[in-house]
């Protein structure tokens, strides 16, 4: 079976550099966040621990989206950084 997909996947190549080039200054302009860059956060951050993360997420009423939108909010309406 072939897969048809618009993404280009050579931009996570350097995960560190999409996430600063792209997901935080759109994260500063909107305050919202994809469920999808918050993952690629996660494994930036706590590769190992990925798995156990997004699955306490997943526990969360609406599950691992929700979760994420909950935490976007949140961290954008904060006073502090």
């Amino acid at each position: 079976m072939s897969y048809k997909t618009d993404v280009d996947y050579r931009i996570f190549y350097h995960l560190e550099r999409y996430l600063f080039d792209n997901v935080g200054p759109g994260f500063a302009e909107t305050g919202a966040i994809s469920p999808t860059d918050f993952y690629l956060i996660i494994v930036w951050k706590a590769n190992r621990a990925k798995s156990r993360i997004r699955k306490r997420l997943d526990k969360q009423k609406g599950g691992f989206s929700a979760a994420v939108s909950t935490i976007a909010a949140r961290l954008s309406a904060a006073r502090t950084a």
